[in-house]
C-alpha cells in the first residue's frame, strides 16, 4: 500500500490542475474523495473535528456515583489491569505458571507457544482455563480408550452432525467439511508449529456433550444402545436437570445473576448468570431451554469440539469459523462517531431462538425483547405501562433511591422483528406472532446497529455472530446471552462490553441511566472505545489462531499412544 502522504500529495497536485482547467464538477467529486480518503486514514480525525456529541445536561456532583452500572464499570476496570498485569512476559514464567496454575507440566511444543504468543503481541498468556476444563478432565483415560469412543460415538447413526476433521501437514484437511478453510486462515502462520491432530467437531450451531448420570455411573460412557438422542423441538429442561445433578451441582430456582442492587439485577456475574444449573427459569425465557431448533445430545463423555456451549454442557469451545466470514468482519466505513449515532438501543432480527408453537414462543429471547422494548409485554396492556423499576437521584440526600412500578420509556430502544420463522410444525404460531407484532419490517444491513450509541445482541439458535462487528465499533454492545464462548475469559464485562441478564428485568433502567445521564454516557461511551481498542489486540483472527494454536496442543497430548492415563 502506498504512503498516504504520497496518495494525498498527488491527489492535490490532480485537483490543482482540474481547478486550473476549470473542471470545477471533477474537481469537487475529488475534493469529496479526497476528505472521504484523509478521514479514513487519520481513523476519522476529520470527523472528529466536525461533528461534535449533543451533550446531555452534567449531572449535579455526584449524583451517580453509587448508581450500579458506575460501579461495575469502575470495579471492571480494575479487575481488567490486574489481568493484564499478572500474565506471564517470558517462557520460564509461562512454564511455571502452568505447573503451578494446573499441577502437570504443559503439553509438548507449549513452549514454542508461548514465543509464538509473545511475538504476537498476545496479552493474554496464561489464562485459560477453558481449555483446561474442557481437555484436562479427560487426561484419566488412555489414547486408545479415547480412541475408541470418539469411533462409538461418530459412527453412530444419530452422529450425522459430527466428524473427525484431520490437521497434517500443518493445514486442515480431509473430515473438516467447508470449515477447513477458514479454519487454516484463522491458525494463520501458526499451523507450521502445530503436530498432526484429529479433532472431533460438532458442525450445528448448538452444542451436543450434556452427560448423564448413568454416564457419569459407568465412568463416561452411556449404557443405552446409542449414546445419542435428538432432543430437537422440545424442552431440555429435564436433560439438563439430570446433568446438573449427574455433575453434582443442584440446580436452583431464579438465583440473581451476581447482585440485586436496589432490586434490579444488574448482571455482577455473567458465568453464573447463563448457567443453566442455576437459572431454571430460563424454559420460560429462552427458546435454546423450551424448544431448541435442532439439538442432537450426546450422553457419552468424549472430547468433542463446538463453537459455543451453556453449563452444564460440556462440549471443549473453540473459536468459530463463522467469525472469519467477511460479512462479519468488522465494517470501519459503515461505522459512526459516537456523536453522529442516536442515542437509543437497537436490534432488528427474526425470530430464530427455537422451534416455536402457540405454547413457546412466549418465551423466546427476541421476542421477550420485543415485547419489553415496544410495551407489548405480559401486564402492560400493549400500552408500554409494564410495571418496572428505575433508579432516581434523590437531591435532598444526593443519593439513589429506587421508583417502583414506572413505566418503560419505548423512546430509548429501535426494536423490531423482521421475519417470522422456525414454526414448521405449527405454522399458526407464526401466524399468531405477525398478528401479535404486526407485520415484520424490511430487513436492515447488517451495519444498521452502528447508527446508535447502544447496539443489542442477543442469542439466536446459538451464538449471534454479529458481536465482534459490535465490539470492533464506536458503539456500546450490550450482550444477552447464555453460551460460552471461547473469548470470555479475556473480554471483560462492563469494560468491553455490557451483560444483559437472559430476564432482562434490568434492561429499562440499564438503557435509562446509558441514555439520558451524562454519567451513563461517560460509561457507555467508555465501553464503546475500550471494546474497539481491545479488539485488536487481543480478540480479532490473529488471535482466536493462537488460541487454537493452544488448544490443539493439548488435544494432541490427548491422543499421545505414548500418554499414561493420570
Amino acid at each position: 500500500m502506498q504512503d498516504p502522504q504520497r496518495l494525498l500529495a498527488g491527489a492535490v497536485a490532480l485537483l490543482r490542475r482540474l481547478v486550473v482547467t476549470r473542471k470545477l464538477p471533477i474537481a469537487a467529486a475529488v475534493l469529496v474523495l479526497m476528505v472521504i480518503t484523509v478521514n479514513h486514514l487519520t481513523d476519522n480525525a476529520v470527523g472528529d473535528a466536525v461533528w461534535r456529541p449533543t451533550p446531555i445536561p452534567d449531572d449535579p456532583p455526584g449524583a451517580w456515583d453509587h448508581h450500579p452500572v458506575v460501579l461495575l464499570h469502575q470495579q471492571a476496570e480494575i479487575q481488567h489491569q490486574a489481568f493484564l498485569n499478572r500474565q506471564s512476559r517470558n517462557p520460564d514464567e509461562a512454564e511455571e505458571v502452568y505447573r503451578r496454575r494446573y499441577a502437570m507440566d504443559p503439553p509438548p511444543g507449549y513452549r514454542r507457544w508461548v514465543e509464538y504468543a509473545l511475538a504476537s503481541g498476545s496479552p493474554v498468556i496464561d489464562d485459560f482455563d477453558m481449555i483446561a476444563e474442557g481437555v484436562h478432565p479427560f487426561l484419566k483415560h488412555t489414547a486408545a480408550d479415547l480412541k475408541a469412543r470418539i469411533e462409538a460415538v461418530r459412527h453412530d447413526p444419530l452422529a450425522n452432525q459430527v466428524g473427525l476433521c484431520r490437521f497434517e501437514g500443518g493445514k486442515f484437511t480431509s473430515g473438516c467439511r467447508m470449515w477447513g478453510p477458514p479454519m487454516n486462515l484463522i491458525l494463520g502462520g501458526a499451523g507450521q508449529h502445530v503436530p498432526d491432530v484429529e479433532l472431533l467437531i460438532n458442525f450445528l450451531d448448538e452444542p451436543s456433550l450434556l452427560p448423564t448420570a448413568e454416564a457419569a455411573r459407568h465412568n463416561g460412557t452411556a449404557a443405552a444402545a446409542s449414546p445419542w438422542a435428538d432432543l430437537g423441538r422440545h424442552s431440555i429442561a429435564a436433560a439438563v436437570n439430570e446433568s446438573c445433578v449427574a455433575q453434582g451441582r443442584t440446580p436452583r430456582a431464579d438465583v440473581p445473576p451476581g447482585g440485586d442492587y436496589f432490586g434490579i439485577p444488574f448482571v455482577a456475574d455473567p458465568a453464573g448468570g447463563r448457567d443453566l444449573c442455576g437459572h431454571p427459569e430460563f424454559e420460560t425465557q429462552h427458546g435454546f431451554v423450551a424448544c431448541p431448533t435442532t439439538l442432537k445430545r450426546l450422553a457419552s463423555s468424549v472430547p468433542i469440539l463446538s463453537q459455543s456451549a451453556p453449563h452444564p454442557f460440556t462440549d471443549i469451545v473453540f473459536p468459530s469459523h463463522l467469525y472469519a466470514r467477511a460479512s462479519n468482519q468488522p465494517a470501519k466505513w459503515s461505522d459512526r462517531l459516537w456523536g453522529s449515532k442516536r442515542n437509543a438501543a437497537y436490534w432488528a432480527g427474526s425470530t430464530t431462538g427455537g422451534e416455536w408453537s402457540s405454547a413457546t414462543w412466549r418465551s423466546g429471547l427476541r421476542q421477550r425483547l420485543v415485547m419489553l422494548a415496544t410495551g407489548k409485554a405480559e401486564g402492560g396492556g400493549g400500552d408500554g405501562n409494564q410495571a418496572t423499576t428505575v433508579l432516581r437521584h434523590d437531591a435532598a440526600s444526593n443519593t439513589v433511591v429506587p421508583q417502583q412500578g414506572a413505566p418503560v420509556d419505548t423512546s430509548m430502544f429501535e426494536v423490531r422483528l423482521t421475519n417470522m420463522i422456525n414454526c414448521d410444525a405449527e405454522p399458526a404460531a407464526c401466524d399468531e406472532q405477525r398478528r401479535f407484532f404486526g407485520v415484520p419490517g424490511d430487513r436492515h444491513p447488517g451495519s444498521r446497529a452502528l447508527r446508535y450509541q447502544l447496539a443489542l445482541d442477543l442469542d439466536g439458535n446459538s451464538f449471534s455472530m454479529r458481536f465482534y462487528r459490535f465490539l470492533a465499533s464506536r458503539s456500546c454492545p450490550l450482550k444477552v446471552t447464555v453460551f460460552r464462548e471461547w473469548h470470555d475469559e479475556r473480554l471483560r464485562p462492563w469494560l468491553h462490553y455490557i451483560p444483559v441478564s437472559v430476564g432482562m428485568r434490568e434492561l429499562p433502567e440499564l438503557v435509562r441511566f446509558l441514555t439520558r445521564t451524562a454519567a451513563g454516557q461517560r460509561v457507555a461511551r467508555r465501553v464503546a472505545e475500550a471494546g474497539r481498542e481491545w479488539y485488536p489486540k487481543a480478540v480479532s483472527p490473529p488471535h482466536q489462531g493462537i488460541y487454537l494454536y493452544r488448544l490443539m496442543l493439548e488435544m494432541a497430548r490427548l491422543q499421545d499412544d505414548g500418554r499414561k492415563a493420570a
